[in-house]
């Protein structure tokens, strides 16, 4: 079924969203300032500042008050998204809840403390499955249990992180690593844009990345590490890669492109694109590089491209 026929039957709402907006459907209760669809902060130019104020707001919130969902959608963003937008069209159609935590704008590194707030203020959700993904350049094909069962089918624990052609915004030295671990698939390298798991070892995942100090390599690197968690996560996945079990976080690449197809270099072309959609059959298409908008409206408005219902 295609994304529009997938609108068309959305027209009367899957209950759990029918009463959604994002942050306050499956994450109620908070004293935050909320319009019709986020809950925000004031931003601080002190990031520190923000941080602690965004996290006292949340330890003063009340449990959940719904059942935990079978799946949910987190996305960081200094705006509400549009009704345009591709991930908020199609997760409505598709029925799954998506969260909108207030993320200031050009606070990329904060990103993955935001999302530890967040999962951790959901309470116990152990059997929600939980994707982290971009706002303004992705949108969803999987309806909630189907991101369930592909969570699952990583195996109890698992954090699955999104896989790209191109090596961006990590240490050049320790792109020879991800050669070797990556073998044979053209996607091999981190992208921060997607990441995934069940709610309890996500939580783990994005408390560690949280607490990772930003690189001091060069200085192009300072100033693009302020706008992109990338690198540590990379770094975390790396280190998982060399980890024994019990001192392993979990996490992998997801290298057949099961829940993330992020689509970089050659795939920025359309015509590859939705082919390597067809082929991959991913959740979470992801087109990064503004430049390539079009790529992904194509994608998403392919009449071969299905989703699953």
């Amino acid at each position: 079924m295609t994304l529009a026929a997938a609108a068309q039957r959305s027209l009367v709402p899957a209950p759990f969203v029918e009463h959604m907006k994002p942050f306050s459907s499956v994450i109620d209760a908070y004293n935050l300032s909320c319009d019709e669809y986020q809950c925000k902060i004031p931003p601080s130019e002190n990031l520190a500042s923000y941080e602690k104020t965004f996290q006292e707001a949340l330890q003063r919130s009340l449990p959940p008050a719904v059942p935990c969902p079978t799946a949910l959608l987190i996305v960081a963003s200094d705006k509400p998204l549009p009704a345009t937008n591709l991930l908020r069209r199609s997760a409505n159609a598709l029925g799954v809840p998506l969260a909108v935590p207030y993320l200031p704008q050009g606070a990329q590194a904060l990103r993955r403390r935001v999302y530890n707030h967040t999962l951790s203020a959901m309470g116990a959700c152990p059997d929600t499955a939980v994707l982290l993904v971009d706002a303004f350049d992705t949108y969803l094909r999987c309806n909630a249990t189907e991101i369930r069962r592909r969570v699952n089918s990583f195996g109890p624990g698992a954090v699955i992180v999104s896989a790209e052609r191109l090596y961006t915004f990590q240490k050049r030295a320790d792109q020879h690593l991800w050669d070797e671990l990556g073998r044979p698939s053209v996607y091999r390298y981190v992208n921060g844009g997607g990441v995934g798991g069940f709610h309890i070892a996500l939580s783990k995942f994005t408390r560690a990345a949280a607490a990772e100090a930003p690189p001091p390599y060069t200085s192009y690197f300072r100033l693009m590490s302020g706008r992109s968690d990338q690198d540590p996560i990379a770094r975390l996945v790396l280190r998982d890669a060399n980890a024994t079990k019990d001192r392993s976080l979990g996490s992998r690449l997801d290298y057949n492109a099961s829940l993330f197809l992020t689509l970089t270099g050659s795939d920025w072309n359309s015509t590859f694109a939705i082919k390597s959609v067809e082929r991959f059959n991913p959740c979470i298409v992801h087109v990064p590089n503004k430049k390539y908008r079009k790529t992904l409206h194509d994608t998403y408005h392919n009449g071969t491209t299905t989703v699953h219902l």
